[in-house]
């Protein structure tokens, strides 16, 4: 099972969060002083009075604040001003407006030589990328502003990024040095005697004990949390560490203990209207119910939490919810009705990463060509599941197998649908040779044979019971299918993300072929700051794979390295130029290919010619050729790639 963790971000908005001692109404006296300084002070104070509680009325307040300072020419206020702004737009996900802000701030700061301001928008800068999952970035951010606090003294804000910090190896999960970060902050919000931040922090320990398998830490410092939550009265915190007591009660299979926390954590949520908090405490009561086999009151509580989901309209835990309503259906023998959600579930899985990742899901499932036969054998084997499920209605093996075909006969179906008249204009599209469609077709290179081989080794773990095993399996697919989503569409990615999609993608199947190889990719340092062409490797790793690795008799090797070789010198240089090398052991392209039919040599040939037409579109535009070498003899091959890079 996937872990769940509670990833408390820290929004750095530092100006917003202290109390002010000013009455609002002699304030709004000030806004009509005749006296300018005066009332930009008061419509400043005023916004950020109302900063978290009337949005739309703060930035009235900030707007008109703005104008009278840049007439006034005061560039701090102004810094302080566009600050606000961000986080207003920070607040509505609006995030490309809140960089816009926060950028401007920042050029005013630094040609003020402020540098708490500057520090400021490191960490706000911090808070997009953190929410964007550029969890690397993000940190050095968080980094850059650090020191800067120290040397202004600012104690509690070297306490709030150093909690930010580990909240983000949490994401990233690396829960030891997240640890690491956690106790630096505790040791700050113990000095500084601040209450929230220490139970904050507290709970964010627990929880990296929790994934590092130290469970009686983990349920003693959360008994403390408990504790304290109460005791102060942090009701929303109170409720939260109960729903973690309960989720580690589940784990341990005590149902009755789990479920008496979370039993007293809706009732807190309820309390609070927090939806969000109602959501994860259904979503965790259906599973108890569940477990204990009462599936008619598992329905109804993965009902009430897929409802306060929609709500909230963050579906990343929409498909647990609908996943929990077609077992329970199938369970009480309403397989109609069970069906019934399978759409919904494709809806909420594509939602998970956004609207442009399902129109990516549909681009790649296109190119799935099933005959008509193909199709009703798979509707024959749904059908002759669904009798099994009928007959031998214990057997939670054949429930598990007969949804997973149903969902994946639900993808197909409807992903042909919905995309018909596309995959018949595809062809047309491609031969346009408009640079920037072509480019988006060129990097979707993701053999559709690997999308079929992941969901049969999940598949083969469910049948074997090793629900560990498919979990992992499953996290590492579902990472892999998100970088390529958001990769693909970009002409250029920074390095190390593109790194860690093809490191991501060998992990899978290093899975996949039982350790049969070991593979390592090797970088110089200086790679770490360019950016590259994304996918461009991973169909030569791919070959490496399948025509090399796979069909020898000893343990197969890949090695993968990159090296600059020509670099950008100055202003008039666009592009540098980097060097790949895929090198493997094992029995060389000819053998290969005779061994191999040539109908199953097609994606590679495919994705081949692509690659070279990517890298003859980046000739029109550098003037440099970047060739493609192959070397390959009994010992293995060697293929050499060079391809363009920006700063």
């Amino acid at each position: 099972m996937m872990k769940k963790i509670l990833l408390i971000f820290i929004a750095l908005f530092f100006d917003a969060y202290f109390g002010f001692t000013q009455n609002t109404d002699s304030l709004q006296k000030l806004v009509h002083s005749s006296d300018p300084e005066q009332r930009v002070q008061a419509l400043i104070t005023l916004g950020k009075q109302q900063l978290y509680t009337h949005t739309d009325q703060s930035e009235k307040y900030f707007k008109t604040a703005l104008t009278a300072v840049q007439k006034l020419n005061h560039k701090k206020w102004e810094s302080d001003i566009f600050n606000q702004l961000g986080v207003i737009q920070y607040k509505r996900s609006r995030m490309d407006s809140a960089l816009y802000y926060y950028q401007k701030s920042f050029r005013i700061s630094k040609d003020l030589q402020d540098s708490l301001q500057m520090a400021i928008n490191y960490s706000n800068v911090a808070n997009i990328l953190g929410a964007q999952h550029k969890y690397d970035l993000a940190i050095q951010n968080f980094l850059k502003a650090l020191p800067i606090y120290k040397q202004k003294n600012k104690i509690l804000y070297q306490g709030m990024t150093y909690g930010a910090i580990g909240t983000l190896h949490i994401a990233m999960e690396d829960y030891q040095k997240a640890l690491n970060y956690f106790e630096k902050a505790k040791q700050i919000f113990e000095k500084t005697a601040n209450k929230l931040g220490l139970l904050t922090t507290n709970l964010n320990i627990a929880i990296c004990y929790e994934n590092l398998k130290r469970i009686p830490e983990a349920k003693t410092l959360l008994q403390q949390v408990l504790a304290d939550s109460k005791k102060h009265q942090f009701n929303r915190k109170h409720a939260i560490v109960l729903t973690k007591l309960g989720k580690i009660a589940f784990v341990e299979k005590k149902y009755r203990q789990a479920n008496d926390y979370y039993s007293k954590a809706l009732t807190e949520f309820s309390k609070a209207r927090d939806i969000g908090g109602l959501a994860e405490t259904h979503l965790y009561l259906g599973k108890i119910a569940y477990q204990n086999g009462n599936f008619k009151l598992a329905s109804s509580h993965y009902k009430k939490s897929l409802a306060n989901i929609q709500k909230t309209g963050v579906d990343q835990k929409s498909p647990q919810a609908l996943e929990g309503i077609i077992n329970s259906l199938t369970k009480l023998h309403k397989e109609k009705e069970a069906l019934t959600y399978l759409p919904l579930l494709l809806e909420a899985k594509d939602s998970v990463y956004n609207i442009e990742r399902r129109k990516m899901v549909r681009e790649i499932n296109s190119k799935f060509d099933l005959s008509q036969k193909e199709k009703e054998i798979q509707i024959q084997q749904l059908k002759l599941h669904k009798k099994d499920v009928q007959i031998s209605k214990q057997k939670q093996l054949g429930i598990a197998l007969a949804a997973t075909i149903a969902l994946l006969l639900g993808l197909l179906y409807f992903v042909k649908k919905s995309n018909e008249f596309k995959r018949l204009n595809e062809h047309n599209l491609i031969k346009k040779n408009k640079l920037e469609l072509e480019q988006k077709v060129l990097n979707n290179q993701m053999n559709p044979h690997f999308i079929f081989n992941a969901l049969n080794s999940i598949q083969s773990y469910i049948a074997d019971k090793d629900t560990d095993q498919a979990a992992n399996y499953l996290a590492k697919f579902s990472r892999l299918m998100r970088l390529i989503l958001e990769n693909s569409r970009k002409e250029f990615v920074p390095f190390p993300e593109d790194v860690s999609a093809l490191d991501n993608y060998l992990q899978l199947e290093q899975i996949r072929h039982d350790d049969s190889f070991d593979y390592t990719i090797e970088y110089e340092p200086a790679c770490k700051n360019i950016m590259i062409p994304p996918l461009l490797i991973q169909p030569f790793a791919e070959n490496a794979v399948k025509h090399g690795v796979s069909n020898i008799n000893r343990l197969g090797s890949i090695t993968i390295n990159y090296s600059i070789m020509q670099t950008i010198n100055n202003n008039e240089e666009e592009f540098g130029i980097v060097q790949c090398t895929v090198q493997d052991n094992g029995m060389g392209i000819e053998k290969a290919q005779k061994k191999s039919k040539s109908n199953k040599n097609l994606h590679q040939s495919m994705s081949l010619d692509l690659t070279k037409k990517r890298l003859k579109n980046y000739t029109k535009i550098s003037g440099h050729n970047y060739p493609i070498i192959f070397e390959s003899d009994d010992n293995g091959t060697l293929i050499t790639i060079e391809m363009p890079y920006i700063l």
